[in-house]
């Protein structure tokens, strides 16, 4: 939300404002994605430039699954394996919404697997027009993007370029459009590029990569 341009000015009165309370009150800056986030305080000109210390934050491990197992045994006398939780809590990102919410449908269904219920309902999303407004929100040239990650090829060499222009019947596509393309995915959250990765960029979320691999381009 600070990010937003209508919100900057929310953003520069935060610093002051904790200033003044900084004897009473401690703060900690959170949101869904971490590259934005770091932003906030990384970019020179941000309103909270330099305003907090960044650390990553771990997923909830092994003993949230343990939790989550014994607490649906002691309540709804049904077991799920460690295993199972792991294998489902790594498909949903390590979101522990996504595998509650995943946990309760399987509790009050009749169905004795749980991993029949993961199958069921990752079947269900990617078959579902669920992504498909994130693929209307982009430019040609940004799907073409995704098309080539989906499919795990390059989206930046010669040949990732001569088929961008092949397909939008260009006479070429520059370095430059292909930049610019990779960082408007990365702040519409449909890409990610982790610290580190040397230009390598990936899906935010590995479930729409699955849904583009199934989808029938024209």
């Amino acid at each position: 939300m600070l990010s937003h341009k209508d919100s900057e000015a929310i953003a520069s009165a935060l610093p002051a404002a904790f200033t003044k309370s900084r004897s009473a009150v401690r703060v900690i800056y959170t949101g869904s994605n971490q590259d934005r986030l770091a932003e906030l305080f990384s970019r020179s000109r941000a309103a909270l430039y330099e305003g907090a210390s960044i650390l990553s934050f771990p997923a909830l491990g092994d003993d949230f699954l343990q939790f989550v197992s014994e607490h649906v045994h002691k309540s709804f006398r049904r077991r799920i394996r460690i295993p199972e939780l792991a294998a489902a809590y790594e498909r949903f990102q390590h979101r522990p919404r996504a595998l509650i919410d995943l946990v309760f449908l399987y509790v009050s269904s009749d169905k004795p697997s749980f991993k029949d219920v993961l199958n069921a309902r990752i079947e269900s999303l990617l078959t579902s027009d669920l992504f498909q407004p994130i693929l209307e929100q982009v430019t040609p040239l940004q799907k073409q993007i995704c098309e080539r990650l989906a499919a795990g090829a390059d989206v930046s060499s010669i040949e990732a370029r001569a088929a961008y222009s092949k397909a939008l019947l260009r006479k070429s596509i520059s370095p430059g459009s292909i930049s610019d393309a990779l960082r408007s995915l990365v702040t519409l959250h449909i890409l990610t590029k982790p610290a580190g990765s040397h230009g390598r960029y990936s899906f935010d979320d590995p479930m729409f990569r699955e849904w583009l691999h199934r989808l029938k381009w024209p």
